[in-house]
């Protein structure tokens, strides 16, 4: 293998690192009755699907179509996280 492949596969792994370091956090957080917890759920499932999005679809070698798609799904999964945070706030 290259370099250039070992540097992938090390990124990779970092990312599913803090992407499972992250998931533990909100499953962990939600167990000790944290207060705030849908508030800081939502935030952490936003910061998992940009580490998603940059390292493992690879969007900064696709194409810009490519790109413009997976930029709107995050913006409506943004959308969904703010109705959904709206609706936490008044109940």
């Amino acid at each position: 293998m290259t370099d250039r492949h070992l540097d992938e596969a090390a990124r990779h792994l970092l990312a599913l690192g803090v992407l499972l370091a992250l998931q533990y956090t909100s499953f962990g957080l939600h167990y000790i009755g944290f207060e705030r917890y849908a508030v800081v759920a939502l935030v952490i499932a936003g910061v998992m699907v940009v580490i998603s999005a940059l390292v493992f679809m690879d969007l900064r070698r696709s194409l810009p179509v490519t790109r413009l798609v997976a930029v709107i799904a995050v913006l409506f999964i943004a959308l969904l996280c703010l109705g959904v945070a709206g609706d936490v706030a008044y109940r």
